[in-house]
Parts: structure tokens; sequence; C-alpha cells
């Protein structure tokens, strides 16, 4: 089984260029609204059940040191996007990958996180975010491939950048193909410069 992992970063798009290739489009967290009928399954690590508040808890933490108002915004655009999520896929009757299981979306299922921290992580809990999930299942349920596209880790989004990696390694280590789209600039699995063999000048 090959699987495209498709993102929110630059570039995400070009998974459409090898689409026949693939025997699942994986969307991450709401990427799914904007891939037409391309995705076939979802992962959102999010909890559709909370509150405005349990959002602001969670942002406040993911945003430390950001602007009250940057953090109160953050809040609610994913506060209001749960209940076009849950619409668009109950309309469609996409899987989801959670934390857990919710009566409101028939097709979701609760992310095995116990037993892939156990025995993919090596009993570390290195899960950092909603793209490392997505890795660490394809791992478990042994896919051949997986190609990344809009997924950087660049930016806001760099302490993402420690587990993803850790994570890819892990697959390559097992002999899963990893192809990463680096149209968008990322720089996943890639050094900018060689240490120890670079030019030195007096």
């Amino acid at each position: 089984m090959k699987i495209a992992l498709v993102g929110k970063g630059p570039f995400w798009w070009n998974f459409r260029l090898e689409y026949n290739d693939y025997d699942g489009v994986w969307a991450i967290n709401d990427q799914f609204l904007y891939m037409s009928e391309e995705s076939t399954k979802v992962f959102d690590m999010h909890n559709f059940e909370w509150t405005i508040d349990d959002c602001l808890k969670h942002y406040d933490i993911m945003m430390n040191g950001a602007p009250e108002s940057e953090i109160f915004n953050a809040a609610a655009l994913k506060y209001g996007l749960f209940e076009t999520k849950t619409k668009v896929l109950n309309k469609r009757g996409l899987p989801l990958i959670s934390v857990k299981e919710y009566e409101f979306i028939p097709t979701s299922a609760s992310y095995p996180r116990e037993q892939i921290v156990e025995e993919i992580c090596h009993g570390d809990d290195f899960l950092t975010c909603t793209v490392s999930y997505a890795i660490a299942y394809a791992i478990f349920i042994g896919v051949a491939a997986m190609d990344l596209y809009g997924i950087s880790a660049m930016d806001d989004y760099q302490s993402q950048h420690p587990s993803i990696a850790f994570l890819l390694g892990i697959a390559q280590e097992r002999g899963i193909g990893v192809g990463i789209n680096r149209d968008g600039g990322s720089d996943l699995l890639q050094s900018k410069f060689h240490y120890g063999y670079l030019e030195t000048y007096p």
C-alpha cells in the first residue's frame, strides 16, 4: 500500500501529479476540506467535543508568548471549524482517526495511541503533532511507501520537526519508502550544509 500524506503547507496540491499511484490519500486536520473528493482518510488529533474554553487552553499552550488576540483568533477558528468538519465528514463518509470515537461521526475511530507508542516509538511518547500521529499510524499498519506533500515543519511549526524526522527515520529503517515533495521548501531529512565537510576560509 502506498499513501500520500497531505498537509496544508505550500504546494500541497502536487500530490495530484502522482494521484493514480496512491492507494490512499490521507489528509491532515481540516486539509480534506480543500481537497475535493480526493481524501480517503482524515487524521485530526483535536477533540471535536472541545468548547471554546478548551480551544483557548490548547492554543495558550501551543502559542506560548503570542499576543492574546492571536491566541483567541486561532482558538475561535478551530472551534468554528468543528461543526463544518463534522458535516463534511458525514456527508462524504470519510474515515476519521482522532483522539476518540464520536457518536455523531459514525466513521470515526479512536487512535491506538498506547499500542503505537509502545510498538513504533519504543515506549517514548514522541508524538507532538497530527503529522507525527499519521506517520506512526502508517508505520503501524505496514504501508509500503508514503509521500509527504505540504509538510515542512518550518517557521511556526519547527517544534514539530524532530518528532516527524524521528518517525520518518523509523519508517525508512523498516523498509518503508519515504518521499518528500520539496517544492514548498521542506527541509525534512535534509541538511542545508554538511557539517565537517565545509570549505574553510582564512
